[in-house]
């Protein structure tokens, strides 16, 4: 990239499709197309990864593209635990065409996931694609859960699944190689999806741009607490006369006006 010569009038758009050029060419060596077996009926796409990295989304444009192709495609809502995951897979389905399977919410995944790969045979479906909770990956309870969904797929079809794929948020930076390393060790990824490439990470406070510090409630609170309770009698009394040495407090007198002094 910085052998290219570019002139100093380059527009963001053009930034970006260099950008993405040179990106592709250091994939290229290691990248693989996701070939659906047709030996696979169902072929079945298990989509993990961690809280927001957009694997609903990545799931309906999945079906988009198979549907395309001319494919039955199955969604199965896996997220029980998201409110709302599974009626945004519901929508989804609908806008591709694509079969629906899905439980109450707070359901168990992995019995939703043995109806699906089971529906999927039933139904002739050719792809299947599986959604699950997001769940971070230092998590050990949560990424036992997602083992006992791949237990549970493995008693409907001992190939299964064919394909795992990791959707990663491209803006978390080094965090990526963490999730990477914990979700292949658990649960065998085949595959990675980067998302959010066209965003940005920039994230200000709008009180730090002015070099103030946000104090947390808890800070305040013993702030106030360490105030003197004699600030109320210094505003509402306050003494003519003051005795040298009394420094400290409020102490009782006969001989000023008000019966204090300092």
């Amino acid at each position: 990239m910085r052998d290219g010569r570019y002139d100093a009038g380059i527009s963001p758009q053009d930034v970006k499709a260099v950008v993405a050029a040179e990106v592709e060419k250091v994939l290229a060596g290691v990248a693989q197309p996701l070939t659906i077996e047709t030996v696979h009926k169902p072929f079945v796409i298990l989509v993990i990864g961690v809280n927001g990295s957009g694997k609903t989304t990545t799931i309906g444009k999945l079906a988009a593209k198979f549907r395309a192709e001319g494919r039955r495609v199955m969604l199965a809502a896996g997220d029980t635990f998201r409110a709302a995951a599974i009626d945004q897979l519901k929508i989804w389905a609908g806008r591709t065409g694509a079969d629906f399977i899905a439980r109450e919410a707070g359901a168990d995944a992995a019995g939703l996931a043995f109806d699906a790969v089971a529906a999927a045979k039933e139904h002739n479906i050719d792809v299947l694609l599986i959604d699950t909770a997001g769940r971070l990956q230092n998590r050990t309870e949560l990424m036992g859960e997602l083992q006992k969904v791949l237990r549970v797929i493995k008693k409907v079809d001992a190939t299964a699944p064919h394909a795992v794929l990791l959707v990663l948020d491209a803006t978390v930076g080094q965090n990526a190689l963490s999730q990477v390393e914990v979700f292949q060790k658990m649960a065998g990824v085949t595959g990675l999806v980067m998302t959010k490439l066209d965003g940005t990470a920039r994230r200000r406070h709008p009180g730090r741009d002015r070099g103030e510090v946000r104090r947390s409630g808890a800070f305040h609170r013993r702030r106030r607490k360490r105030r003197r309770p004699v600030a109320v009698f210094r505003a509402r009394f306050r003494p003519r006369h003051r005795r040298p040495g009394r420094v400290k407090g409020f102490h009782r007198s006969t001989d000023d006006k008000y019966g204090y002094t300092r």
